[in-house]
């Protein structure tokens, strides 16, 4: 029996049990806060599906502590092109264009019960795996002019086949985001990502001047310019969060009793605009929680990034799994306080989905399993100009 617990012990040592206990922690504080969202609604349906999608997502955490990711990392070009397969189909049984605006969802019922799985995003799990491989292989040589083309291909074909079958254009750009940091993190020169930025501006003006970006984009970028613009239409979602948020004040308006939210005023309060319930419910200090928990796992993922090297397998693995958290949390939290276009995005933990919430667990699992399994210590690849 000491035997057992020792062993436990210097598991939880090795996987760091603070990282499991933030995500747990936020997976259960946005389960209060979907209760809150939803308890108007007289359903169960959304708790229980987020509480299978939080048990579900610990066994993922767990099963991936214990492998060696490293060794399935051999297989990232079957990984990539399974992965291609699967965001692809969506392309002929995606659904959700009317609830959303876009064919994300991939959706079956079973014994009268729906069951919905987002290959976007399982799908950025497999492509941080398979990227962080290709950096790997590509190693010092990343800053070559072939490297970058076939780095560049990578996240093109995946991004262009998802955004093509899903038409979601947040969970796209969160694939530039993730492919952005990677590189960062493993030595890309600076002077590239100056290059990106300023050819994406140009065409960005283009396609606009054009009319080639959609006219309800085009809307939700103006939303934000002009937040009187289209306040009964695109502008409405941002127009009441903001009023949540600043209606729940320091301390908020009390658990399952903010205004905008049992009304029904705040429109898709149990997902995207989740934020601003826990705004309103509980103020301030409770928001500050929300994002102490999450920059806390983006602390925790870097810093294995540091520990590992920006170039090396595991350590591209947890810059690209921060990532995800960095990015999900910024848009997030902008969309709800109106200075981002609404694309979309859920808050990691917080929001309504199981899917989301299992690939959560399972990217913290990758982490943990980057920590517990890593090399020595190897630094971060230096920023060169």
């Amino acid at each position: 029996m000491k035997r057992f617990w020792f062993e436990l012990r210097a598991y939880f040592a090795e996987c760091d049990i603070s990282l499991f206990l933030a995500g747990l922690v936020s997976a259960l504080y946005g389960l209060a806060l979907i209760y809150s969202a939803t308890r108007s609604y007289n359903s169960d349906k959304y708790l229980v599906v987020q509480i299978i999608g939080i048990v579900l997502g610990l066994v993922l955490y767990f099963v991936m502590t214990m492998l060696d990711i490293e060794q399935i990392s051999r297989l990232w070009k079957w990984l990539f092109a399974a992965n291609l397969l699967f965001i692809s189909s969506t392309l002929f049984f995606g659904v959700g264009m009317d609830s959303t605006g876009n064919n994300s969802w991939l959706r079956v019922t079973l014994g009268g019960f729906q069951i919905g799985i987002q290959p976007g995003e399982v799908g950025k799990i497999l492509f941080i795996i398979t990227l962080a491989k290709h950096i790997q292989h590509v190693g010092e040589d990343i800053n070559k002019f072939r490297s970058i083309l076939l780095l560049g291909l990578h996240f093109l074909v995946t991004a262009g086949i998802l955004f093509i079958s899903s038409e979601d254009m947040g969970m796209t750009l969160s694939y530039l985001f993730i492919f952005a940091v990677m590189l960062l993190v493993a030595g890309l020169k600076l002077r590239w990502f100056g290059g990106a930025i300023l050819a994406f501006t140009a065409a960005f003006a283009v396609t606009w001047k054009l009319d080639i970006i959609p006219a309800y984009m085009q809307k939700r970028f103006l939303a934000v310019l002009n937040p009187t613009f289209d306040i009964t239409g695109v502008g409405w979602q941002a127009y009441c969060s903001k009023i949540a948020i600043v209606g729940g004040g320091l301390f908020g308006q009390g658990f399952g009793q903010g205004l905008q939210t049992q009304s029904g005023s705040l429109p898709a309060k149990h997902t995207d605009f989740i934020f601003s319930v826990a705004c309103e419910d509980l103020g301030f200090f409770g928001a500050l929680i929300i994002l102490g928990l999450i920059f806390f796992m983006i602390c925790k993922c870097f810093a294995v990034t540091f520990r590992l090297g920006g170039r090396s397998y595991l350590g591209s693995l947890s810059a690209g799994v921060g990532s995800v958290f960095l990015f999900q949390v910024l848009i997030n939290c902008g969309m709800c306080l109106g200075i981002i276009p609404v694309i979309g995005l859920t808050l990691p933990f917080f929001s309504y989905g199981g899917t989301s919430v299992m690939t959560m667990f399972l990217a913290l699992g990758l982490v943990a399993s980057a920590r517990r399994f890593g090399a020595q210590p190897a630094g971060l690849s230096k920023f060169r100009y």
